[in-house]
């Protein structure tokens, strides 16, 4: 038989009466001290089938079993794995940013804790506390159980608990009297939240709420959540300044550094802080891996040499530079791989129509990776069930219609199905169900007399394209979702329905997430046709596809027009594989179209081209960088007096932003200059600002 527990009186616990049900809502149980006592002792016993049917929410039973399973002993009053000093100054050191982030909360709500029976407490990503305060007789209490700072805290140690289980589960929880795994711990209440670090969503820590049973409250769950998610964003901040500083040393160590050249740079953790030129590297290894922002390379420490991370490097990565960066007390390292994939072609090469890869079905043009990897997963879909809706989104200008076609074109049948494509923004709303469904005679003033067969009706058995679905009215949607489920359409005036075999594909160039939040578009919906979802790459993202896209269209207004081809000079490739083609293939191609109409030579240089497209020498006097409002205090009082702001920008390129401004500005404007000392082309930098949106005046 169990002892009552000790150190606080199970008299005073809050009663089930006395505790809220609100806090228990998510499991639609009430708290019954009895009934969970009873539910341990069975689960204690093995008995799990049994503990299951009474009043314990699953967190705590999946909490429980994890306890048992690391042979917690649930008679222990305590936790029994304490730190010593040193271990504890090691500790503290190592979180040293996690306890400067907690200063203002800790001392905010700290201040509002005496008199109220709680103690704050911060934990490192273990369990081990390295920060408390709170009420004095509750920190008294505490150190009766080891609640105090080096002792850890973790479901390996203690079994169920607040700290612990926000631990496992990476959840905010609440762990309330009886529901402790061990004895000792049962007239004590407590709600943990983890700390995520903003880099690589780790937890990185917890921050707990902890006393005797009866300062339980409904909202405490939530207090302590947000007291979590303020440090993550004063983390997150911290973070910002850091890698502000490091990439700011990063771009003035690139001197000697080839514009494609792989670059990956390291913070202090081994983590890439920013990654150039590694998806299309010729280094299988990095293509075949995630290189993204907060991936953790390698482990390294502040007394890593270059031949240190050298050797701590795969195998695979090891044919590579490295420069150790040291930026105001910060460390961190830039990889650069040599790639020596060119960046244009030859003039031999860019006319010689037989070079150009084409998909033998479509108008297809291209051998990016990008490319490739959405049309072979296209071929792929094309002949899975009709029921397997495909989303296409992409920029305007991408030509997601070929996309649909490409679709269309690998259906494997013996005759070829049909095709039917309907462009959702060209239609008027009060005729769009009868373009979609169809309708019979007289069913609407407009109709007509014979009836009319929707697109669905027309596509049966073949592809139906919905081009901007984006722009479809809002009280069509529940029709379009009812006949691609029950894969029935019925036109407007009647009442029979005719089943229909279609595969749908629809498109758009609205990021259809936020419109479902925005409602305008219906969330179910959303759902049904973004079973596939394929993202068409914009063209400043293909590479050197552009130079091919623009023989395919040089070829073939030479033949519309009888006029002999156009051929581009290098420094003209270059430029084009600069630009960033905002309208995309479309652009380019009235770019071409265009040259071909006003040229009266063939050989296109730098002064024919549009002056969007130009290099020109410039004078800046005043310089306008966006910031990312939704990172706060990340520019000195001196920088905020110079930068207007635009929110949602990402962080590194924001750092890259400020970093090309500052050396501009120190240039006096002398862009030539500037780009030597970034180290990239004036071509690049000019690219640089208008991605940026850093703004000229001139004068």
């Amino acid at each position: 038989m169990v002892t009552s527990p000790r150190h606080f009186d199970f008299t005073n616990r809050a009663s089930s009466k006395d505790a809220p049900n609100e806090t228990f809502l998510e499991s639609g149980l009430d708290y019954n001290e009895n009934t969970i006592m009873d539910a341990w002792e069975k689960c204690l016993d093995g008995d799990q089938k049994k503990a299951e049917i009474n009043n314990v929410r699953s967190v705590i039973q999946e909490s429980w079993q994890r306890s048992l399973s690391k042979g917690i002993n649930a008679q222990n009053e305590r936790s029994n794995y304490n730190l010593d000093t040193d271990q504890i100054e090691f500790r503290k050191e190592n979180c040293n940013n996690l306890l400067k982030a907690s200063r203002s909360i800790f001392s905010n709500i700290g201040a509002r804790l005496h008199g109220t029976k709680a103690m704050l407490i911060l934990t490192d990503q273990e369990g081990a506390i390295i920060d408390a305060l709170g009420d004095r007789s509750t920190l008294n209490a505490g150190r009766d159980i080891s609640l105090e700072v080096g002792s850890v805290w973790n479901e390996n140690v203690v079994g169920t608990n607040g700290i612990g289980t926000a631990i496992s589960t990476g959840k905010p929880v609440f762990v309330h009297a009886a529901e402790h795994f061990c004895m000792g711990i049962k007239a004590w209440t407590c709600a943990g939240a983890p700390i995520h670090d903003p880099i690589d969503g780790n937890v990185i820590g917890v921050i707990d709420l902890s006393g005797p049973s009866e300062i339980f409250q409904a909202h405490t769950s939530a207090l302590i959540a947000g007291a979590a998610r303020e440090i993550e964003e004063t983390l997150a901040a911290s973070s910002y300044k850091d890698r502000l500083k490091l990439l700011e040393a990063f771009f003035t160590s690139m001197k000697g550094v080839e514009e494609n050249d792989g670059l990956i740079l390291l913070d202090e953790k081994g983590r890439i802080a920013f990654s150039q030129n590694n998806s299309s590297k010729q280094n299988n290894f990095l293509s075949q891996q995630e290189i993204h922002q907060g991936k953790q390379l390698i482990d390294v420490n502040k007394n890593m040499t270059s031949s240190d991370i050298y050797s701590a490097l795969p195998k695979e990565l090891r044919e590579c530079s490295i420069n150790i960066i040291n930026k105001d007390g910060l460390q961190g390292a830039m990889l650069v791989y040599e790639r020596k994939i060119k960046n244009s072609l030859s003039n031999t090469q860019i006319n010689n129509k037989k070079a150009l890869p084409k998909n033998s079905t479509t108008e297809i043009i291209g051998n990016s990776p990008a490319l490739l990897d959405a049309i072979d997963k296209i071929k792929r879909l094309a002949n899975y069930s009709a029921n397997t809706a495909l989303l296409i989104e992409g920029e305007t200008g991408v030509g997601k219609e070929l996309f649909a076609k490409l679709v269309h074109a690998e259906i494997n049948k013996s005759e070829k199905p049909p095709f039917i494509i309907l462009n959702c923004g060209a239609v008027s709303k009060e005729l769009f169900g009868g373009e979609l469904f169809g309708h019979v005679s007289g069913s609407f003033t407009g109709a007509l007399k014979e009836g009319k067969a929707g697109k669905f009706e027309l596509a049966d058995g073949g592809v139906l394209c919905l081009d901007e679905i984006g722009e479809m009215p809002l009280d069509i949607q529940p029709y379009l979702l009812r006949v691609l489920e029950d894969r029935t359409v019925q036109r407007i005036g009647s009442v029979k329905g005719k089943k229909i075999d279609v595969k749908l594909v629809a498109s758009t160039n609205r990021t259809l997430k936020s419109e479902v939040e925005k409602g305008t578009f219906r969330q179910d919906l959303y759902y049904r046709i973004s079973s596939v979802t394929i993202k068409i790459p914009a063209l400043r993202e293909r590479g050197e596809d552009v130079l091919l896209l623009a023989e395919h269209f040089n070829q073939k207004m030479s033949h519309e027009t009888g006029n002999s081809p156009l051929i581009f000079t290098n420094d003209v490739q270059q430029v084009m594989l600069e630009y960033l083609w905002p309208g995309n293939v479309r652009e380019l191609k009235n770019f071409v179209e265009n040259l071909h109409i006003l040229l009266s030579h063939r050989e296109v240089n730098l002064n024919d081209l549009p002056d969007e497209m130009v290099n020109r020498p410039i004078t800046v006097s005043k310089f306008s960088v966006m910031q990312d409002e939704s990172i706060p205090g990340h520019f000195s009082e001196e920088a905020t007096e110079e930068f207007n702001v635009i929110p949602n920008r990402n962080p590194l390129e924001q750092m890259e932003r400020e970093t090309i401004t500052r050396v501009i500005r120190e240039e006096n404007g002398n862009l030539t200059k500037a780009a030597k000392i970034l180290g990239m082309s004036r071509p690049t930098l000019y690219r640089k600002l208008e991605i940026h949106n850093i703004k000229r005046n001139f004068s």
